[in-house]
Order: structure tokens, then sequence, then C-alpha cells
């Protein structure tokens, strides 16, 4: 978890990225609430900030998603939340200690839930060069180079 003290993010903007589960009827009721709870939530965190506020909701797509993370940009002062509504697993022979879950973008009743057309792996998007960890470094050198010429707010290690 990263706190950031709202007030020092300026006029930065506040990003809500979703991708809600709509098309698993098993799930899809939970995952439309789970996405009207976080636009009503960040967008008060947003105002209360004073920061402006950015919700995307992309569509239930794997190549929406991977598309979009290669293509997003932010700024110094801006911050990005992304909220996955859906179904996810983790393979049991991953080998890690801890490993990264998968989210699934297929309907369930259609297709195998190990389906290589159907998953995204959450650590081949975090190891891209183009994607949210670079999205990460980069708000991390914007953040630590404003801080490091005022009395920090905080710090991103």
């Amino acid at each position: 978890m990263i706190s950031f003290d709202l007030a020092a993010q300026g006029n930065g903007t506040l990003h809500l990225i979703t991708c809600i589960d709509v098309i698993n009827s098993d799930i899809s009721q939970g995952c439309s609430k789970d996405y009207q709870n976080a636009t009503e939530l960040f967008k008060v965190v947003a105002d209360m900030g004073g920061m402006n506020y950015r919700p995307v909701n992309l569509q239930f797509d794997k190549d929406e998603v991977e598309t979009f993370v290669d293509n997003f940009r932010c700024g110094p002062n801006d911050i990005v939340v992304f909220l996955y509504s859906g179904h996810g697993f983790q393979y049991d022979n991953d080998g890690d200690l801890w490993p990264w879950p998968f989210m699934f973008y297929c309907n369930r009743e259609e297709v195998d839930i190990y389906n290589d057309a159907c998953e995204l792996d959450l650590e081949e998007v975090y190891d891209q060069p183009t994607s949210w960890k670079n999205i990460l470094e980069q708000t991390k050198r914007s953040v630590n180079e404003r801080n490091s010429n005022q009395t920090p707010q905080y710090r991103i290690e």
C-alpha cells in the first residue's frame, strides 16, 4: 500500500482505470457493484484532494487492457488506481513462493479457465517495459524528484 498526501498532489489527476467482468453471470452483478462503489469512492477522494478525476472503464477484453497499458501515460502529480473485478486464478506449479495472479477475460461457461487466449498474467504485465511497471517507475521518479526540492510528503521506494 502506498499512501499519498492528496494536498501534495496539487492539480494532478486521479486516474481510476477499471476492467469489470460483465459477461460471467455468476459474478457480473457483484463486479458491477464493485465498479459503482469504486467510482463513487474515488470521485470523493479526488474532490477532497482538489484533484481532477478521470475514470476509464475498459471493456472486459484482454487485448484492450494490454493496449491501454502499453499506451497509458500519466503526469508527475497523478495517482493511478487499477481495479479489476472478475475471475482470477493461480497455477499450482508456478514455482514462485508468492505467485502473481492471472486475470481471466472469457466466459467461463464457454472456455476452460486455463486458456492462454483468456488469461493475463499480472507478472508478465508488470515485467513489460512499457507497462504498469514503467508507469510506476515514472511516477516514482517524478514524486522523488519533486520531493527532493522540498520537505518530502512521501517517498516511494
